[in-house]
């Protein structure tokens, strides 16, 4: 597939008083990777790294340590330059760079003659060189930032790649050894912009100068979009023409034909002066396919090659409505699979079961309405009022791919439901549920989901899902479901703790912490995260602008008054559930500063800690309270230090309060913590280094908590919440909690509004930033429903795709827990299973995610199937093992 956009210019136009041209191609969309090679890194950015001692080992080639390869590759070249006797007058190759801190170096460019980067797969000698001098030389002499720098590169090896394309294997950039007086001490990197950076405009180019006799065929236009399927009885196609359109300057127009089935090209049009042409086809019969090629023609006859669509399905209507599964993202031009119109879906007591219905317009869709199905068995029983809720899927824009597996571009994940969920009307607003338009030759999709409560009897229940439109006939899909003889219990779900702080909610929300509507506001955020199987591990007092418990006293004397911490206790939910509760922490000096504590303040913290433990274990809270002595990452010695001396006091004092350590295992804190949240990274250090750590301690009933951060996303193997990565990245996440044998997950973020552009969440996907690395969606799994948003005068969070997914997961590891606690036989059914969707091992089936930028020499990933098809099958199996054991 051809992956250039180009921009050329004629040297000589036609009338000239010989036949020789000359003109000029720029290509500057290449390949972003090919077999073991990459061209770009997660920041979009080529970094090339030098002074091997100061690097980490991922970074090391072992083979040529501090010489780092990357391949530069464009496609399209014979699409591009062509003409008879053709000839290669000049190439060059421009990289835009930015960044330097180094003095000086040379960096050499060799052809690549394999497609894989090992060491053997170049030339040795370079076709050009390139002299940067950063910013430690002199002014003069520096190398400007923020500007392409051009390597000139042979004609002839341009000429080599035209005559035989295969031989195109594209360009090494090499680094030499840094050189100049400051050339031990330099520690730094080198940043070019790469094939996956945003700015088309900066991206590298290959520019190439060539000479031609006589007239060349134009260039061959490209679907600009690709032709969508299906088509409905009236559309129009578009194509992109080549900028100029013909290398000789001639005047270009467009030709284009239709292939029904296996039937001969038939002319649709001829003589377009524009890139586009409607097209009727009510004679042609509905079901069957079709094609469509176009080409451009110059003012002398020649013309260029045919560009050819995929088969497109004909409809004789333009809403089309079609099924995709709850483990596929729907883009708007992905394409649509049509078949069956009917649902099957099975689903266990205290379980909800989701069903994604698409529509796609096959022609601009007005005034779409949908019904959301009421399900009743043929005996008459009904599933209450509002167990099955709809929602609309809106789409978010990301600017840049967040990791190796991601992509930028529009993605679904706020899902507005059709009926308020506070005052039960249709959602009304910007964001306006039903009714709604679709564009033309683009995918809505919608997300059904179908709680079943634990006291439902068992059964088949049917209803329907209705989708009308405009001037459209009535679509329909039929919706079966099958309640399970078997409730999930709710010790079964892992614990499952995210952070849901008032300060966020506020901003996002626009209100002021005395505005009434504000309590409500954080009950809505803690129901809504319940009924995911979600926790809000700190209620809505506990943030630094409420301290959670008032503490007064000096010397031996403490008092400390537990009335705002009852109350937010209550206020949330807490209370009455059986989830995790972090404890309100409370210190005579700032436990994140680095001054020294004395002997009266390691007194007042340890009555602090008695204080608790006795508040908590009169509560009935104790057995599933943790306390977080110290909330930051334990990665910087001071900060292990802190958390050592205030664990410790606590285990002196309070020796039946368990605590938590955030982010940094560590063998030496290992007997004063009870629970770690870990990152993926860490978890897995932890899993190779002591191997029966975790499994250990949850055997013994001490509980074990696994969290992950936006240090994981860069790698393609590890699970990840942000929004362009597939949705098995978010549903995998408790499934390899409970394959490493960790009892929950933790997130310290979950409702994160405020996004560093200034823009607001449905504007920008993006909350928290690091550097130049946007990660789109971290720190969010909800959006603000504010009234101009959804209608009504009442707030409600909106949930996101994500969330959802990650509900799924939740609910597949408890049906995996469920099965192991139905004895011996279930338990290794339930690890067999399991083994089938994850995998703990340094070889992974190649069906599963493979890992990037992971050695495995010295870090054995964790990898699951890629398939979610595959998931789907190993969860009905767990379903008939559960069955089976249980006799029903």
């Amino acid at each position: 597939m051809s992956l250039i956009i180009a921009a050329s210019v004629p040297a000589n136009l036609p009338g000239a008083e010989d036949d020789r041209f000359e003109a000029t191609v720029t290509f500057q969309r290449g390949v972003n990777g090919y077999d073991l090679a990459r061209d770009s890194a997660a920041s979009a950015t080529l970094r090339l790294l030098s002074g091997a001692a100061s690097l980490p080992a991922e970074m090391i080639d072992p083979a040529d340590a501090g010489d780092r390869r990357h391949l530069l590759r464009f496609d399209g070249l014979n699409d591009r330059v062509r003409g008879e006797n053709m000839r290669i007058v000049a190439a060059s190759l421009g990289l835009y760079y930015y960044d330097e801190t180094w003095s000086e170096a040379t960096y050499t460019l060799c052809a690549h003659t394999s497609a894989h980067g090992s060491r053997e797969g170049f030339a040795p000698e370079p076709v050009g060189t390139l002299d940067i001098r950063g910013d430690r030389s002199k002014d003069d002499v520096r190398t400007p930032l923020g500007q392409f720098v051009e390597v000139k590169l042979p004609p002839s090896l341009v000429q080599g790649w035209l005559a035989d394309p295969a031989s195109n294997k594209g360009l090494v950039l090499r680094i030499g050894k840094p050189k100049g007086p400051l050339a031990k001490s330099q520690r730094g990197a080198l940043y070019f912009f790469s094939n996956m950076h945003t700015d088309l405009a900066r991206r590298p180019r290959l520019t190439v100068r060539y000479s031609f006799e006589g007239n060349v065929p134009p260039h061959r236009p490209v679907w600009h979009p690709r032709p969508a399927s299906p088509v409905g009885p009236a559309c129009v196609f578009s194509w992109q023409p080549i900028d100029p359109p013909d290398a000789n300057g001639d005047t270009v127009t467009y030709q284009i034909e239709y292939r029904h089935e296996d039937n001969p090209w038939q002319r649709l049009a001829e003589g377009l002066k524009q890139p586009r042409c409607g097209w009727k086809l009510p004679h042609l019969p509905q079901g069957g396919s079709a094609r469509v090629r176009v080409r451009a023609v110059d003012e002398h006859g020649a013309v260029s090659d045919w560009t050819v669509s995929e088969p497109l399905l004909l409809h004789k209507s333009d809403l089309v409505v079609w099924i995709a599964p709850p483990t596929r993202k729907i883009r708007p031009q992905t394409r649509p699979v049509t078949g069956s119109k009917s649902i099957l879906m099975r689903a266990a007591m205290n379980e909800t079961e989701p069903c994604q219905v698409v529509i796609w317009a096959a022609g601009e869709l007005k005034d779409v309405r949908v019904t959301t199905p009421e399900l009743a068995s043929d005996t008459g029983m009904k599933l209450p009022p509002g167990c099955v809720i709809g929602y609309r899927q809106l789409y978010v824009s990301v600017d840049a791919p967040t990791s190796p597996g991601g992509r930028a571009g529009l993605w679904p994940d706020p899902l507005v439901p059709f009926v308020h969920p506070v005052t039960r009307k249709p959602t009304t607003g910007k964001c306006a549920a039903v009714p709604f338009d679709v564009p033309s030759g683009t995918n809505q999709p919608l997300w059904f989901d179908v709680a079943i409560p634990a006291n439902t009897a068992a059964g088949i229940y049917r209803g329907a899902i209705t989708v009308t439109a405009a001037d459209q006939p009535e679509q329909r899909i039929d919706l079966t479901v099958e309640v399970l003889p078997f409730a999930l219990p709710e010790d079964a779900f892992p614990v499952a703790a995210f952070r849901c702080t008032p300060e966020q909610i506020r901003r996002g929300h626009q209100l002021k912490e005395d505005d009434p509507a504000f309590a409500e506001l954080m009950k809505r955020y803690d129901d809504a995260l319940a009924a995911h199987h979600i926790h809000n591990w700190r209620p809505a007092a506990f943030s630094p602008e409420r301290p959670a418990a008032a503490v007064t006293g000096e010397g031996d004397s403490l008092t400390v008054d537990w009335t705002e911490f009852d109350r937010a206790m209550t206020d949330s939910g807490s209370a009455d559930t059986q989830h995790l509760i972090i404890c309100p922490m409370w210190s005579p000096r700032p436990v994140h500063s680095s001054e020294k504590w004395t002997p009266a303040d390691e007194k007042l913290m340890g009555l602090y800690f008695a204080r608790l433990q006795t508040h908590l274990a009169e509560k009935g809270w104790l057995v599933r309270s943790r306390l977080m002595p110290v909330e930051r990452p334990l990665s910087e010695n001071w900060t292990r230090g802190r958390f050592e001396l205030l664990a410790g006091i606590a285990r002196k004092h309070a020796p039946r309060l368990k605590i938590i350590a955030m982010e940094g295992y560590s063998p030496r804190i290992e007997p004063l913590a009870d629970s770690w949240a870990l990152t993926f990274e860490q978890a897995m250090t932890v899993e190779k280094s002591r191997k029966d750590y975790f499994r250990g301690r949850r055997s013994a009933g001490r509980l074990d908590l696994w969290g992950l951060d936006i240090r994981s996303s860069s790698r393609l193997a590890a699970p990840s919440m942000l929004i362009d990565l597939a949705a098995m990245h978010h549903r995998i996440w408790p499934w390899i909690t409970w394959r490493l044998g960790l009892g929950g997950i933790i997130s310290r973020h979950t409702a994160v509004y405020a996004a560093p552009s200034g823009k607001g969440p449905w504007e920008d996907p993006v909350a928290i930033t690091s550097g130049s690395y946007r990660p789109a969606g971290y720190g969010r799994l909800f959006y603000p429903g504010t009234p101009g948003r959804v209608g009504s005068t009442v707030h409600v969070p909106i949930p996101s795709l994500r969330l959802k997914l990650l509900r799924e997961g939740l609910e597949d590891v408890a049906c995996l827990e469920l099965l192991r606690s139905l004895g011996p036989e279930g338990a290794k059914a339930a690890e067999a299973f399991a083994g089938r969707i994850v995998a703990l091992t340094a070889s992974p089936p190649t069906n599963f995610v493979q890992p990037q930028t992971i050695d495995v020499k010295t870090w054995p990933p964790c990898t699951w199937e890629a398939d979610p098809g595959a998931l789907g099958k190993v969860r009905k199996q767990i379903i008939a093992e559960i069955l089976r054991l249980k006799g029903e």
